[in-house]
Formats: C-alpha cells, structure tokens, sequence
C-alpha cells in the first residue's frame, strides 16, 4: 500500500498555539503549513512561524516537525482551509536581545 500523500496541506494557513501561554485572553501564531521530501523520498510536513524582525530581534522562523499522529491532529482541526495546532512549547524560543551574527 503507497503512503498518502500530504501535499495537500503545503502552504496551508495554521493558527498556532501554545499550552504554556498564560495570556488572557490567550494569544496565537499565524504559521503556514511546508510539506517537503526529506531523506529517502519520505514527506516532511512542518508547521513554519515567520517572525519578522523587531525591536531587539532579527527575522527568524520557528518550526514545528510534525509526526504521522500530529498532521491526523492537523487535519481534524480543519475549518474551511484553516487549521489550528497546539504545540507544548513556546510560540517564539528566540529570547529578546538575542543576535545572529556579529552584533
């Protein structure tokens, strides 16, 4: 049997959230959805953050990798063609000040 393919979900919108946000009311990410062959031909499907730069901040991306379980997670979420997921970590890891390169 040939593996379903998840091209489908390439470039889709995803409203990403964190469970370790204590905002009220809590706060979300726009993220898109890549799916890419990786190694031997596999899909890679990957929930992509585009941060732009700010005050203290280069532009920098955050990625989620997303197993067989989180893209079935994925596509249940679905309403029109927007999805939600929720992620256990922080929405942007980068801490404030932080540099890359040569400052």
């Amino acid at each position: 049997m040939e593996p379903t393919s998840n091209h489908d979900l390439h470039g889709a919108t995803v409203l990403v959230r964190s469970t370790l946000d204590t905002a009220k009311p809590p706060t979300a990410m726009r993220g898109s959805v890549l799916v890419e062959r990786g190694d031997g031909g596999r899909e890679r499907v990957r929930v992509v953050i585009q941060h732009p730069p700010m005050f203290d901040k280069p532009a920098h991306q955050t990625i989620f990798e997303l197993d067989e379980v989180a893209v079935a997670v994925l596509r249940q979420s679905a309403v029109e063609d927007s999805y939600t997921f929720t992620v256990d970590q922080p929405l942007d890891p980068m801490p404030a000040g932080s540099r890359l390169g040569p400052g």
